[in-house]
């Protein structure tokens, strides 16, 4: 056989190997999600997430969770082979433990596992109802969870993995996000006929009501500060005094929402408030504004470290290093 002859069978070959694997590729996403989110743990490691049979009826299509540790390049799959996972799991404030919620044969099971610990706590329940979110608490050992118990009816419950407890706080409508406070007390937001109910209560069943009809709520990163938006005024709420301090009497947010423009520091001291004239430094948590730059931040981008705040505009990248006094914008 000839080298041309060859050449064209060789050719032929990959082309016809090509044109299998072409469609293959093309729907390798529809047919099976390789990782769809993740979340950093500490230490470096990772959990990822992927769909199993994520072309199925959502009834049937199940999560995936594994953990990467790079100390040893090993892939971890963390659930058992039997378990039905519905929910994404949700991960500790200090980034040591994952919480997910499955079901085996029908029956509910709340996980509780410590990656650095390597300790794993599992709990069955018979709710009577659907679980839809949950929530780790800063002792890695405390759950919340939102469960539905009918049509339009939700509760709270609070959950301990070392006594095995398991106890309903408080019943409202829709629970759009639930998350713990350095207190020890749940923040909720709550749906009431497409209204925002902001909260947060403790074990002892005691309800505070922040505020009605807010636009957008989020807990600082430390649980001890709540920051939300009600007829376009940005209010911080201390928790230690329940005092409410305005920090914008007219919030424009950059992006167009709030979740947007704001942006907190990873320990949780300093919160970043960008409009589309102005960069505010807010002390947390005081609620005190130390730090206002008038500036034109429209086509910017932005991050927040622990010592500095950064923005890229126009080919010019500015710097403040808010934690030392009398630093300004260069």
């Amino acid at each position: 056989m000839n080298k041309t002859i060859k050449k064209s069978i060789n050719i032929f070959i990959f082309v016809l190997i090509l044109a299998l694997l072409l469609p293959l590729y093309a729907y390798s996403t529809y047919l099976y999600d390789l990782c769809y989110d993740y979340y950093p743990l500490k230490n470096g490691k990772i959990m990822f997430l992927r769909y199993r049979n994520p072309m199925l009826d959502p009834v049937l299509r199940t999560l995936e969770i594994y953990i990467f540790n790079p100390s040893n390049s090993k892939l971890e799959f963390v659930p058992r082979y039997n378990e039905k996972i519905y929910l994404k799991p949700v991960v500790s404030h200090d980034k040591t433990t994952i919480c997910y919620h499955s079901l085996i044969e029908g029956r509910d099971f709340l996980v509780t596992k410590n990656v650095e610990k390597e300790r794993n706590i599992r709990l069955s329940f018979d709710t009577g109802g659907y679980f839809l979110k949950l929530a780790v608490a800063f002792d890695d050992d405390t759950v919340a969870a939102v469960i539905k118990r009918g049509a339009h009816k939700q509760a709270i419950y609070y959950i301990s993995n070392s006594k095995g407890l398991l106890k309903r706080l408080l019943n409202g409508t829709n629970f759009e996000s639930i998350h713990f406070l350095a207190n020890g007390s749940i923040f909720y937001i709550d749906n009431k006929n497409n209204k925002n109910l902001i909260g947060y209560v403790n074990y002892d069943r005691e309800n505070i009501v922040i505020d009605e009809e807010v636009k957008f709520a989020t807990q600082t990163p430390n649980g001890d500060a709540i920051v939300y938006v009600k007829n376009n005024k940005l209010i911080f709420y201390r928790l230690n005094n329940q005092e409410k301090i305005t920090i914008l009497d007219n919030f424009k947010p950059l992006t167009g929402q709030a979740e947007g423009s704001i942006i907190f520091s990873d320990d949780g001291t300093a919160m970043a408030v960008v409009t589309k004239d102005a960069i505010r430094i807010v002390n947390i948590p005081s609620g005190d504004v130390f730090y206002y730059i008038s500036i034109d931040t429209k086509n910017s981008t932005f991050l927040m470290t622990n010592y500095s705040f950064y923005l890229s505009k126009d080919k010019k990248l500015f710097i403040l290093m808010y934690k030392k006094p009398g630093q300004d914008l260069y």
